[in-house]
């Protein structure tokens, strides 16, 4: 039996600022906004997501067309934001 460890050097972890992002939505077009009809808000650290895939840092949904969402958690600035809106009401998450 052969063990190995390998050890490097380290650092602290850096501390990040956790910051409290406030999206306020008006949606003015036609369409119902509901629970099954919603709008999905997606929070990203890159302006990257709009050309290729890029995994979102967290997501909300609003059941209204006039709500204020929060990202209680967003530890990156700048932050970046997309929205969907579910015309079909397919029941997104």
């Amino acid at each position: 039996m052969i063990l190995c460890s390998l050890l490097q050097p380290g650092s602290a972890p850096e501390k990040t600022a956790h910051r409290t992002l406030k999206v306020k939505l008006r949606h003015t077009g036609s369409g119902t906004i509901d629970e099954k009809h919603k709008i999905l808000v997606f929070l990203f650290d890159s302006p990257a997501f709009i050309e290729r895939d890029v995994m979102p840092l967290a997501m909300r949904s609003a059941t209204s067309k006039n709500e204020t969402v929060t990202f209680a958690d967003a530890a990156k600035s700048p932050g970046y934001i997309g929205a969907i809106y579910d015309t079909t009401g397919s029941n997104m998450p």
